[in-house]
Formats: structure tokens, C-alpha cells, sequence
């Protein structure tokens, strides 16, 4: 029986434990047991929307391997994905709403989170000026400024002769978007994880990610999802 807080229990509606406790005992052991499908549903969990390159860089395995433990991670109902400007992007099921995607691409994209981040603490600075603040090249910082933008997360404005970027409010609708559709994937994850003999149990309910630990096969392990921002990890 997954356990969790009782304001959460409440919100995601978990079944009585003896339900679940039923159920385990007759499904098979997950795809989440295999070392490396963990680790990369513990990355697109963290990471919505992410692309392959990506998973495989912070995975530290090939791209054909990730690809590979994708399909497995799709087909048993946990991951899906999204065809986004030609490129796939993958995310936990349900966890993203489809509008969305495009918006947690761009934030799942190296140095975006960062340059974000800097536009809403430096708010009116020009490309210039953030590229100072920040230890990557220019065309980077150019680059991740228009797909922000593209993204409807900053904005810009024409101030003379400068381009000045400002935050929109586009984080925070994705917020707010994201609490909407967190209760239901939280209440399926929770469900599917217990009748699969992880014994998930939520650990932490006040960070900027909740937290989900798992234990089995003697090993404990965190999940984290995102619930009120995005982390640069």
C-alpha cells in the first residue's frame, strides 16, 4: 500500500489497503525493476518533455539503449511521447498536458532553465548583459532566449536601439497546469507502483519536487516530480 500524507490521500483517493494489497499479489514485477528503465523514468519524471540526446547524456548510456528502454517504458503504460518540431520528446504518462509540451521542452533543454532563471532575477537585461552573468557562449544564451520566447515564457522589448527580455507569464500558467493534472498521475503512479511491488511512499510533500521512495529488492530509491518549479540539475 503506497502511504502517504492524509491531505494527499485525500486528493489522489487511494484504494483501501486491502484492495491493493490484493492486487499486488497477482501482477507481474515491474519494468521500473530493471536498473537502467528506472533511471530513465527518474530523469523524464525530473525532466518533462525531454529529448533523447539528453536522457542519454545524463544517463550515461548509448542513444540506441535509451531509445530501446523507451519502447519498454511506453509500451507498459509509464512513459509517452510527444513529436514536437520534428524531434520526439518524452514524458511520465499524464503528467504533461499536450498544450504544455512545447513550453517543458524548452525548460528540459540544457542552459533554457538557466537563462530563464537569470531573465527573471536580472528582469529587463539585454542578451549581452545575461551572457556575462552566465558561463556559456553567446549564441547559446541567444539561442535558448529565442526558444523562451518562442515558447511564450519571456518576452521582448524594444528599447531604443535595445532589445530588452522581460519574464511573461507563461511559467506560471505551466504551474498551474501542472497542479492540475499532478493529483490524477499522482493517484495512478501511487496505484500502479504499489500493485507492483515497489512500495512507493511519498517523503516529501513541501519541496519544489515531490518526492516518491521506492523499496525493493532489498534497495531504496528516489523519484522526484516536479509540483512548484523547475529544478537545474
Amino acid at each position: 500500500m503506497p502511504k502517504i500524507g492524509g491531505a494527499l490521500k485525500r486528493a489522489v483517493e487511494i484504494r483501501s489497503p486491502e484492495v491493493t494489497r490484493g492486487q499486488a499479489r497477482s501482477r507481474p514485477s515491474s519494468v521500473l525493476m530493471n536498473d537502467n528503465r528506472r533511471k530513465i523514468y527518474r530523469y523524464i519524471c525530473l525532466h518533462p518533455c525531454s529529448r533523447i540526446d539528453a536522457i542519454a547524456l545524463k544517463s550515461g548510456m548509448s542513444r540506441s539503449s535509451v531509445s530501446w528502454h523507451l519502447v519498454m517504458l511506453i509500451k507498459a503504460g509509464y512513459a509517452e511521447t510527444f513529436r514536437l518540431e520534428g524531434t520526439n520528446v518524452y514524458s511520465p504518462s499524464g503528467l504533461v498536458p499536450r498544450r504544455n509540451v512545447q513550453a517543458f521542452a524548452v525548460l528540459a533543454r540544457r542552459h533554457r532553465l538557466e537563462i530563464y532563471f537569470a531573465v527573471t532575477e536580472h528582469t529587463g537585461s539585454e542578451a549581452g548583459e545575461l551572457n556575462t552573468l552566465m558561463p556559456i557562449g553567446q549564441n547559446i544564451v541567444k539561442t535558448s532566449l529565442r526558444d523562451l520566447g518562442i515558447a511564450g515564457l519571456i518576452t521582448k522589448v524594444m528599447d531604443g536601439r535595445h532589445v530588452r527580455y522581460f519574464p511573461s507569464g507563461g511559467y506560471e500558467e505551466i504551474l498551474s497546469a501542472l497542479r492540475q493534472t499532478s493529483k490524477d498521475f499522482i493517484r495512478t503512479l501511487l496505484k500502479r507502483m504499489a500493485e507492483e511491488h515497489l512500495d512507493p511512499e511519498i517523503i516529501n510533500l513541501k519541496g519544489i519536487n515531490l518526492e516518491i521512495e521506492l523499496k525493493f529488492l532489498g534497495r531504496t530509491e528516489i523519484i522526484e516530480i516536479p509540483q512548484r518549479g523547475f529544478s537545474i540539475v
